[in-house]
């Protein structure tokens, strides 16, 4: 096995990348190299990996499907807010008030 030194810009380095990433490295060389006695425990790791991957991308749809909702709400509720805005000032004027608006 060659270790090689990978010289980046330290600057461009994200932070919440680089543990996974590096994870994701020694996971990858303990699966590859034969001398590693823990390949069972490794694929047993990478299955829950899979898993919790398959999870949160499932939680990450259904947080879109509720955001798509609630804006949707949200215009329904504004729509009827300013009909019974309107409402409520055609009622006014039909009963002779007049309105103030501040």
């Amino acid at each position: 096995m060659v270790i090689t030194e990978c010289k980046s810009n330290k600057s461009k380095i994200d932070k919440h990348t680089l543990i996974p990433n590096v994870i994701d490295h020694i996971f990858t060389i303990c699966k590859e190299d034969k001398r590693f006695s823990i390949s069972k425990s490794v694929s047993e790791i990478d299955v829950k990996i899979t898993n919790a991957k398959q999870q949160i991308l499932k939680q990450q749809r259904l947080i879109n499907q509720s955001n798509d909702i609630k804006k949707g709400l949200l215009e329904k509720i504004k729509t009827i807010d300013d009909e019974s805005f309107k409402i409520k000032y055609k009622v006014l004027e039909t009963l002779g008030s007049d309105i103030w608006i501040l």
